[in-house]
């Protein structure tokens, strides 16, 4: 049986731009979850940056693979959202 890793990564950028984020990812085959930060109406806030916690499962092969494929085509699209973070093995 393949063993499932984790990944907790560290976006920062415009809010819109996580959920393209999380759909790079899952267009790599892997999961991501996040929790969608709250927009409301205020449309100053959202010219601002967010930072949100995206955690991505998958095997090892395809969080290697993946993660630096949908970091690099968000940062082509956005080029000033952050991507931090690194991945371990699943403890849980």
């Amino acid at each position: 049986m393949t063993e499932v890793e984790r990944a907790t990564l560290t976006y920062e950028g415009p809010p819109a731009q996580v959920s393209a984020f999380a759909q790079f990812l899952r267009e790599e085959g892997l999961t991501a979850d996040y929790e969608a930060p709250d927009e409301g109406r205020d449309l100053a806030a959202l010219a601002g940056n967010i930072v949100v916690q995206v955690v991505v499962t998958g095997t090892s092969t395809a969080l290697l693979a993946g993660i630096p494929k949908a970091t690099k085509r968000l940062r082509d699209w956005f080029p000033d959202v952050t991507v931090k973070g690194k991945h371990r093995a699943d403890d849980d």
